[in-house]
């Protein structure tokens, strides 16, 4: 998936995954849109993509968004990923 996409278009993917059982987490919150997103398969062993979600700022009232569609996440991108779990099954529970 190459380009730029507008929260509208970001919306749809995010439904889409859900409905198929993706979790989408959000490592960094946006200002606008959805910030620094990572859709993770439902099965860590299966053979689905995983897509992660960059928000751009365009100016005050405009935001848009790259969309990365990978079979495996990089070493940094898999901590973060370890690392959301891990907090919230921390906070689960506490």
């Amino acid at each position: 998936m190459k380009g730029r996409f507008d929260t509208k278009e970001v919306d749809k993917l995010c439904a889409y995954l859900l409905k198929n059982g993706y979790d989408i987490l959000e490592i960094q919150e946006g200002s606008l849109g959805y910030g620094y997103t990572i859709c993770v398969p439902p099965f860590p062993d299966c053979d689905w993509y995983n897509y992660i979600i960059t928000e751009h700022y365009v100016n005050e009232w405009c935001s848009d968004h790259s969309v990365r569609r990978r079979k495996k996440l990089s070493k940094a991108d898999q901590k973060l990923v370890d690392n959301y779990y891990a907090r919230e099954e921390s906070e689960v529970v506490a």
